[in-house]
């Protein structure tokens, strides 16, 4: 079986670190809150080129925090994109805002000249934009900086997918929004050994609050002072510990993954369009090709044939229930692709023959239709 994902960490000066940290925990009894907070955070601060990051206990929840933070009018109305995974948009929900959802360009990217054309019709009722960079690529983030100054609005980057991507200008992701959210969940490109999350920011106003809302709304160091309601959404010492050592391995993953996704490129039918816009800048998160037709029946024939595909985002989360009453804006393209899309396997123990089988059986498939 070529599997869809393989998250076991097979390097070993990477594992002896991991265990090294492990076991130091074990011996200090160190497990929620230590200094390992503060070294991790300057640490991931200073590789997104931001002033400050606070670690929290998922990449959901620091959407949250990152909206709440914002403090914008109650009822705030948000633009996203409906091609993302739905914590995108439910983030917007819990901290009490409504989301406008616009369509998404070629790449799945929310389209920012559907949204420009569409502020420029809406008076001052959008107070913020979340874009979700998926796939590991990254939205334009200078034309997201013009859009913020021309139509005073908040922007929050979601980079649960895009740790460590650049854009078309070479501006890393989570470097320009008012907030940028990131997920630590074991599939990202920067995989905690369980779940986990930050935020990151330049504006020092933020930092104290931040640090109250993500342990209970508690503001002062004696833990017996709350200023406002929250929840419990620390990351712990020890998976910030765990995140620090892997800050120092991913990128020979990632560097593995692009000699394979050249392969792809270079071997896949014509009529198979992956969906990338710059191997080199891109994080590689997935593989995710848009396909002619028959999407179901060729991932059927691919799991039949010892290859674990799957389809992400098969569905618009406004395609939900919980987001029937919300603004929901022309969707053509969205529409028009979210059918079509499949997931192929593609990470750092996977090999040459590996990607070839897998081209193999997509051509072999299709041979009847196109040939």
């Amino acid at each position: 079986m070529i599997r869809f994902l393989d998250l076991a960490i097979d390097e070993k000066s990477e594992k002896d670190r991991l265990i090294q940290v492990f076991n130091s925990h074990l011996n200090s009894g160190r497990f929620i809150t230590k200094d390992e907070h503060s070294e991790f955070e300057k640490k991931f601060a200073d590789f997104i080129n931001r002033k400050f990051c606070v670690g929290v206990n998922t990449g959901t929840d620091a959407l949250v925090l990152a909206l709440r933070l914002l403090n914008l009018p109650k009822g705030s109305n948000i633009i996203t994109s409906p091609f993302s995974w739905v914590a995108s948009a439910t983030s917007i929900k819990l901290a009490g805002y409504n989301p406008i959802f616009l369509d998404v360009d070629e790449y799945l990217q929310l389209d920012l000249k559907v949204v420009e054309k569409f502020l420029e019709n809406s008076g001052n009722s959008v107070k913020a934009i979340l874009i979700p960079h998926l796939n590991g690529n990254v939205s334009d983030l200078e034309k997201l900086k013009l859009l913020k100054s021309k139509f005073d609005l908040k922007i929050i980057e979601d980079c649960a997918q895009a740790f460590s991507a650049f854009d078309e200008n070479n501006i890393i992701a989570g470097s320009i929004g008012d907030i940028s959210a990131f997920s630590f969940n074991p599939m990202k490109v920067l995989g905690g050994l369980g779940d986990g999350g930050a935020i990151v920011f330049d504006n020092k106003e933020f930092l104290k609050r931040a640090y109250s809302l993500r342990h209970s709304g508690m503001c002062s160091l004696d833990g017996n002072t709350m200023k406002e309601l929250s929840g419990n959404f620390r990351i712990d010492a020890m998976h910030s510990s765990f995140l620090e050592v892997r800050l120092d391995f991913f990128k020979s993953r990632i560097n593995k993954k692009r000699e394979l996704a050249k392969i792809y490129l270079n071997k896949l039918p014509k009529f198979v369009i992956p969906v990338i816009q710059d191997i080199e800048k891109s994080n590689l998160y997935c593989f995710q090709v848009i396909l002619p037709k028959k999407r179901d029946e060729l991932k059927d024939f691919l799991i039949k044939n010892d290859i674990e595909v799957r389809i992400r985002h098969d569905f618009l989360i406004t395609d939900l229930e919980q987001f029937s009453s919300s603004v929901v804006k022309n969707l053509e393209n969205a529409k028009s692709i979210v059918g079509k899309i499949l997931c192929l396997p593609l990470h750092h123990r996977l090999n040459e023959d590996d990607v070839l089988t897998i081209v193999n059986s997509i051509s072999k498939f299709y041979d009847d239709d196109f040939n």
